[in-house]
């Protein structure tokens, strides 16, 4: 019995300090998160980023931010320095209607893994020269950037290497087709959106990369997809999905003159196809790469099957690179 008595006592023990351990103990599969308030009308003279008393500038919130804080940026126009964003950090505007984020240097925002950014417009004056993109990573994994309104004729308005995640229902806007768009270089696990993508140079720049790219409209860019060069033994495989690609100056697609194995529909990859590609200057589809490619089930410029192979696109019929396969199309 009293062998038992001890026993009881050694589990009361044990569940009582097991409970009252702090709740915020560290914890490595689900780190503690700072919430970090920023409000540019905060007229007190106190800044401390609490919702009370919020900093009065973005740049203030990041240098003060550890890894995975939540910053809740509140309405108004924020004129900022480069801001580096610490691992896992999160920048949450009011909305893209009343929340702006304006470049007043080099750069803007650059990544770390797991950042996500929602909720603003992000923009810059043309400055007459070529600066950083609006927002860049290297190397970053799991990033999301949603919901965002760019208009950035500097340079591109997103820029990723090496990295992984997702961009979705943004508006991302040049000036006069020059700067905007999204670049990805040699990067595999990145899903692009429902996205619409205007008045820029590329829209989309794909270089080494086989990112998905679906659900987004692309019109009155300069180029619409650019797909280049392959990176080492790295060829560019997108899966292209229900897009809209129409009213480009140039091109709705161009395959550069490199082994790519893109698939538009019907291809390795598995896209449906169900693209809508027309009304592009020169072709919907220009392929320079030597390799043939998928382009089933989508609809073109023209609705005959000769029409489309003379006008719509630009294969091994005209000499320029391997042969696109577009039968059967649709009408």
């Amino acid at each position: 019995m009293k062998r038992l008595f001890v026993i009881l006592i050694s589990i009361f023990l044990t569940i009582n300090i097991s409970s009252c351990k702090s709740p915020t103990s560290p914890d490595e599969n689900n780190p503690v998160t700072l919430t970090i308030y920023v409000d540019i009308n905060n007229k007190t003279g106190i800044e401390d980023g609490t919702i009370t008393y919020p900093y009065t500038s973005i740049v203030k919130a990041v240098t003060k931010g550890t890894q995975n804080t939540l910053i809740i940026v509140k309405q108004g126009h924020y004129r900022e320095p480069e801001l580096y964003l610490k691992e896992g950090m999160k920048l949450q505007g009011a909305g893209s209607e009343t929340t702006t984020i304006e470049r007043s240097k080099y750069g803007l925002i650059t990544l770390s893994s797991g950042c996500e950014i929602s909720g603003f417009t992000i923009m810059s004056q043309w400055s007459g020269t070529v600066l950083d993109p609006a927002i860049k990573g290297g190397g970053v994994k799991n990033i999301r950037i949603s919901n965002n309104r760019f208009k950035y004729p500097d340079h591109r308005a997103i820029f990723l290497e090496g990295s992984s995640g997702s961009i979705s229902n943004n508006q991302i806007s040049g000036s006069n087709k020059v700067g905007g768009g999204i670049s990805i270089n040699v990067s595999d696990e990145i899903v692009i959106e429902n996205n619409l993508i205007f008045s820029s140079g590329y829209a989309l720049s794909i270089i080494g990369s086989s990112p998905i790219i679906r659900n987004n409209t692309i019109r009155d860019c300069r180029l619409g997809i650019d797909i280049s060069m392959a990176v080492g033994n790295v060829i560019s495989s997108p899966l292209i999905s229900n897009n809209t690609i129409e009213n480009n100056d140039d091109y709705g697609i161009r395959i550069a003159m490199f082994p790519c194995n893109a698939d538009l529909g019907g291809g390795g990859r598995g896209s449906p196809g169900e693209n809508i590609i027309r009304n592009n200057r020169k072709y919907d589809l220009l392929n320079q790469s030597p390799s043939s490619i998928y382009a089933k089930n989508n609809w073109w410029t023209h609705s005959t099957e000769f029409e489309i192979d003379k006008s719509d696109i630009s294969d091994d019929d005209e000499g320029t690179g391997g042969q696109v396969i577009f039968l059967p199309f649709k009408k």
